[in-house]
Formats: structure tokens, C-alpha cells, sequence
């Protein structure tokens, strides 16, 4: 049963309508952070849509943007470290 915080939605634009999410505080700070890049990038919000599954606690979203789709990666910080995949990702900009 879904928490106070929680409530079925669907995610993203036409294509992925049907696709159904849970809605939870970490889906809305994920979606207005990446709002908050939205204007930089050219994301287009309502392109927002799961990425894949898998078995653990992560989570991956798809979002198009003016040079293509981007993914972000949504992990409780009580279970997942986040800074190795930090660490990557800046070693990647940089190369």
C-alpha cells in the first residue's frame, strides 16, 4: 500500500503514458533538480520516463534534452553510496 507521500502516476510524455510510477518524495526532488537544469540543458520535462529496472535499490529515469536523452541515476542515500559514481562521472568530463 502506498505511504502518505505516495500516490500512482504516470511518467513522461505520450510514448511512456502508459507507464505507471509511484510517486515519492525522492521521484519529486529528482524532478526539480532536474527541472532546475531543464532551461541549461533543454530537458524537456514531461519526456521524463523509467530508464530500466533492475534488483536493486537504484533507480534510472530517461529525459530528453537538446543533444539527446540523459539518465539519472535516483539511489536512497541510506543505501547507496553515490560518490563512486561521482567520481566516474567527473573522470569521464574530464578525459
Amino acid at each position: 500500500m502506498p505511504q502518505q507521500s505516495e500516490r500512482i502516476i504516470g511518467i513522461g510524455s505520450p510514448r511512456s503514458a502508459a507507464v505507471l510510477e509511484v510517486e515519492d518524495a525522492r521521484l519529486v526532488s529528482l524532478s526539480a533538480w532536474l527541472a532546475s537544469l531543464a532551461s541549461h540543458y533543454g530537458l524537456v520535462m514531461s519526456s521524463l520516463r523509467p530508464a530500466s529496472v533492475d534488483a536493486s535499490s537504484r533507480r534510472y529515469f530517461r529525459v530528453d534534452g537538446k543533444g539527446g536523452s540523459v539518465i539519472a541515476m535516483d539511489a536512497p542515500p541510506t543505501l547507496e553510496d553515490s560518490r563512486p559514481f561521482i567520481r566516474v562521472a567527473a573522470l569521464m568530463k574530464d578525459a
